[in-house]
């Protein structure tokens, strides 16, 4: 099951590579199943890709960020915190990323898009998505009412 079959996005435009559990050419490397089970570990070899992480101020956000960067990663990072979004930012420049950002939450679909289009517009395309934003409202599901418990989905 060879081939250059290439999946479809959310947006409706073909996905750059063929869905990586195929053979064929994934990004800039050539490799087969045999590949693979000869070496797993080169399945996590983010090295050169271009990564996104929203919510970046957050802990775990933070924590995926600067992963990503000392894994050689493009990175591009958001958060509404402009503060420290920029800490963070230095902090994966040390760490050897080249880093783009936006200081936006993904509050809605359209700042979303505006992520994704400042990271395409920085590297040329989005490899991998951490969605690490939030909303810290605990509460138990009975407790919540459907705008309270739509508004955390959203988030």
């Amino acid at each position: 099951m060879g081939g250059n079959r290439q999946s479809v996005g959310t947006n409706g435009r073909p996905s750059p590579r063929p869905f990586p559990h195929r053979e064929g050419r994934w990004g800039e490397r050539d490799f087969t199943m045999t590949d693979w089970l000869k070496n797993p570990l080169s399945l996590f070899d983010v090295k050169g890709r271009v990564a996104v992480v929203t919510g970046a101020s957050g802990a775990f956000g933070a924590l995926a960020a600067k992963v990503l960067a000392g894994a050689g990663t493009k990175l591009f990072i958001s958060t509404g915190n402009a503060k420290e979004l920029e800490k963070l930012a230095g902090a994966c420049k040390d760490l050897g990323a080249e880093v783009g950002s936006l200081a936006i939450r993904t509050t809605n679909e359209a700042n979303c898009g505006k992520i994704i289009d400042a990271a395409v517009a920085r590297f040329g395309r989005v490899d991998i998505l951490v969605v690490a934003s939030g909303k810290n409202d605990v509460a138990k599901i009975n407790d919540m009412t459907p705008e309270r418990f739509l508004d955390v989905m959203d988030a």
